[in-house]
């Protein structure tokens, strides 16, 4: 779907080559005078100051001028005077990055490391890039904006109207920012001299992603999940933090337990059946020669219905039932029609 502009044509060109803002002017003999022109066409403009319509530019005699040349046109020119005008006043321009965290808590134990919220990290483009130019060529590219420095570091600034950049550019390895423009009003991050990785109309391309570690434990709050085999044969996945899984350990009754990279009926029963295969004293319905499907079961019951006893109940039932009986053949593995899960 093609994109619908709306543009107000709030920004021209005055008599200095200046970009003025509509919303700068007042209705003063001074302003009657100045000759204003229009950022992509040239031709001659008007300002309405008027009080009940919104302020604006007027074309003096109607041209054949594109809202989408304008925008290009308007956002390279108005991001070249900003930046200009913080490089001579020493005054930042930012740009906002995820800084992505990663908890180590459970790598050496568990072999698992967990994503943390993210947060941002302010950079300030002025001091990182002192040089701006308007379309220089850079290789076989020619950004809108670029930026660079003494180093030899560059980072092209993008203003997308149509199209995005080319897949050649966009994948030539340097720093990008994309602005995608509809209208003026998303010029605002030029104007505010911050352009952020949360912005919806902003794409970061070729950025090295930046990660951080922490050991969060003990005081770690993010959940995993647990097989944990009792000595009495009963099984069971916790669902709990790393601290309450070694508190749980404390109590002596567990035989084994390791790590489950989710949670789920599939992996409960898969891990039944891999500690009977090791050998491992093991208790469970789902093992059991008499185990069938409680299909139509309700959220109240179990999901094992003993054909031996004519009950429903829950997996755990094995572990003090006289009339246990482990069969491979009737593990849910050997079943292929299973409606259980």
């Amino acid at each position: 779907m093609a994109k619908e502009f709306t543009v107000k044509y709030q920004y021209a060109l005055n008599s200095k080559d200046e970009i003025q803002n509509i919303n700068a002017l007042s209705k003063t003999d001074e302003i009657r005078r100045e000759i204003y022109r229009c950022i992509s066409c040239g031709n001659s403009l008007r300002p309405v100051l008027g009080e009940v319509r919104k302020k604006h530019f007027r074309h003096v005699v109607e041209a054949n001028c594109n809202p989408e040349t304008y925008l290009h046109q308007l956002a390279k020119r108005l991001f070249f005077h900003v930046y200009t005008d913080c490089l001579e006043k020493g005054s930042p321009f930012n740009i906002e990055l995820y800084e992505n965290w990663v908890c180590t808590s459970c790598k050496d134990e568990f072999e698992i490391t967990c994503e943390l919220d993210p947060k941002l990290i302010k950079f300030d483009l002025v001091k990182l890039f002192p040089n701006i130019s308007i379309e220089t060529p850079d290789g076989s590219f020619i950004p809108d904006i670029l930026l660079s420095n003494g180093n030899g570091e560059k980072l092209f600034i993008e203003f997308v109207v149509t199209h995005v950049s080319s897949e050649e550019k966009r994948n030539s390895g340097a720093r990008i920012i994309e602005l995608s423009l509809e209208d003026e009003e998303d010029l605002e991050p030029i104007q505010q001299k911050l352009i952020t990785q949360t912005y919806f109309k902003a794409e970061f391309l070729n950025f090295k992603k930046i990660v951080k570690t922490r050991c969060s434990f003990p005081s770690c709050n993010n959940k995993l999940f647990f097989f944990l085999l009792k000595t009495d044969g009963g099984a069971y996945v916790l669902n709990d933090t790393p601290k309450k899984y070694k508190l749980r350990l404390e109590k002596g009754d567990i035989e084994f337990s390791k790590v489950l990279p989710h949670g789920g009926p599939q992996i409960y029963i898969d891990e039944l059946e891999n500690a009977y295969h090791a050998k491992k004293k093991i208790r469970n319905c789902f093992l059991c020669r008499y185990h069938g499907e409680n299909i139509f079961r309700d959220d109240d019951e179990g999901p094992i219905y003993c054909k031996f006893l004519k009950q429903k109940y829950v997996s755990t039932r094995a572990v003090s039932c006289e009339y246990y009986r482990a069969d491979p053949k009737a593990f849910p593995s050997q079943n292929l029609d299973i409606h259980w899960l």
